[in-house]
């Protein structure tokens, strides 16, 4: 496996997400995918590999892991996926907010007619 494969992915909810497995070898490698321990089911791999999620959900957040697998031997690689839903997103907007005006006070009067 390359050195600079993506092993972290973050999305949003109803995002379409694939996941890399950058094999190559002769003959071609079988790619199978794993999420946590047991083989993916209901998503397609693609000829090179890659796992597409065509509507992601939350519940899709997870650890995925592609073996693959030739006559030569077999590797695999391992991507963590976190699919952020829109309760997430508005809590994680507000963490923030509150996070930023903490350490940015802001005097709104002072910014409007500076």
């Amino acid at each position: 496996m390359p050195d600079d494969v993506i092993t972290n992915t973050t999305v949003v909810e109803n995002q379409r997400v694939t996941l890399a497995c950058p094999v190559r070898g002769t003959p071609r490698p079988q790619v199978t995918w794993y999420r946590k321990d047991s083989p993916v089911v209901g998503h397609r791999v693609t000829s090179e590999g890659s796992l597409v999620l065509e509507q992601a959900t939350a519940n899709d957040t997870s650890q995925y892991r592609c073996v693959a697998v030739n006559a030569a031997g077999n590797v695999s690689h391992t991507v963590d996926l976190m699919v952020l839903g829109t309760h997430s997103l508005t809590h994680y907007s507000r963490c923030l907010h509150s996070t930023l005006s903490t350490l940015y006070p802001v005097n709104t009067r002072q910014q409007m007619y500076a």
